[in-house]
């Protein structure tokens, strides 16, 4: 997948580093970097923890029983600090850590991430629920050369993945501009919050803040959030995603609900709705739907600003190619009417760009039973080819 799961993280890096001057490029770059690895060493510190977090005063939901026994054949004993008991919450240092080794990294990650992910990333475990009907509920925190994530996946017995969705960080901070002194600019804060509503469902609440700030920073190489003091919120938006295992492990995702906001603009509830599309499950093929919705409204058609949109529309489709191929290809042959199917044009400029490998397209089309789905795509993708070819 080369890393195509993990652009959602890498686009908003990438975003706040171009609006730095180049004066403070490099001390722009030194700060995210640094704000991730602070987060890890922070949150680690709780992984030696014996006793369950402090209870947030929500309901307590009650534990299902398990050995964990795929678990433990890996070396990994969930201890107390890293069974959820009610919530995992970065802010509150409600999250244990425990940093997976190459090969449970491998074992555990087989089905949601290839080799090159593996290598690219540090993949932390921060919290472990046993599910109805044996199955284990599994929280990552993922660290990046250029920021942070979060991801959920649901194995079998047999420590297989039935399913997984993205979260986003649990916690991160950057700052999106700053000034030449470093003394003022604006900050993004995200924080999400894992909380078990039932036996088999949790939610994730999101909140994002965007607010200004003042800074006394120094000679110092080293910063925490505490350095940046707030001066003016200017968004607060906090959402809510509430997610169910059924009995095959297959988790489904309600729409996500608004709880509340201020500030927020148009554009943004539309960027948000786009990043919203990653929280969908891998195997659930409806964000097809949902992402050819929003690719076809107006304000996305016409947008001047093509990356904001169309950077992030093809990032979630490379990933359900990356994960669901079979779903995605599916898709479009059951969504024949091009002039509605905003899914192959966004699919087809990743063939072009040479993004979607040629020859794993092709073999993917190849695996797929005769029938007339199959001719369809043949003939579809055959008129495909790289942009700025001649001939």
């Amino acid at each position: 997948m080369r890393g195509e799961i993990w652009k959602k993280f890498h686009y908003i890096c990438k975003k706040y580093v171009k609006q730095l001057n180049a004066k403070d490029m490099k001390k722009g770059i030194c700060l995210i970097v640094i704000a991730a690895v602070a987060l890890l060493v922070s949150v680690s510190c709780n992984a030696n923890k014996s006793t369950a977090p402090e209870s947030s005063g929500a309901s307590k939901v009650e534990a299902v029983k398990s050995d964990f026994s795929f678990l433990k054949k890996l070396g990994i004993d969930p201890a107390d600090s890293l069974l959820i008991a009610d919530e995992i919450d970065a802010e509150r240092g409600q999250m244990a850590l425990l940093a997976l080794d190459d090969n449970q990294r491998r074992a555990l990650l087989k089905g949601i991430a290839d080799d090159d992910e593996i290598d690219f990333g540090v993949f932390s475990i921060a919290g472990i629920r046993a599910l109805p009907g044996g199955f284990t509920l599994v929280a990552y925190h993922i660290e990046l050369g250029d920021g942070s994530g979060g991801m959920v996946a649901v194995y079998d017995r047999d420590g297989k993945v039935t399913d997984m969705a993205l979260t986003g960080a649990w916690q991160t901070w950057e700052p999106v501009t700053m000034n030449e002194e470093c003394t003022a600019g604006v900050m993004v804060k995200i924080n999400n919050v894992l909380r078990m509503v039932s036996k088999n469902s949790f939610k994730v609440t999101g909140t994002t803040d965007k607010y200004s700030f003042t800074a006394s920073l120094g000679d110092r190489e080293v910063y925490s959030l505490a350095d940046y003091k707030k001066t003016n919120s200017l968004m607060n938006i906090v959402k809510e995603y509430t997610y169910t295992i059924d009995g095959k492990g297959l988790m489904k995702m309600s729409t996500p609900k608004v709880l509340s906001k201020t500030g927020v603009k148009d554009e943004d509830m539309l960027i948000g709705e786009i990043d919203d599309l990653f929280s969908i499950p891998k195997n659930d093929i409806s964000v097809c739907d949902k992402l050819n919705e929003i690719a076809l409204r107006p304000q996305v058609m016409n947008a001047a600003n093509d990356e904001e949109y169309g950077y992030r529309l093809q990032s979630v489709v490379m990933r359900v190619f990356s994960e669901n191929p079979d779903g995605l290809l599916k898709w479009l042959a059951s969504h024949r009417d091009l002039s509605k199917n905003r899914v192959v044009t966004i699919f087809e400029s990743l063939f072009s760009e040479g993004i979607v490998d040629k020859y794993k397209l092709y073999q993917q089309i190849q695996d797929m039973p005769a029938g007339s789905d199959k001719e369809y795509l043949e003939k579809l993708t055959g008129q495909w080819g790289v942009a700025g070819a001649v001939g």
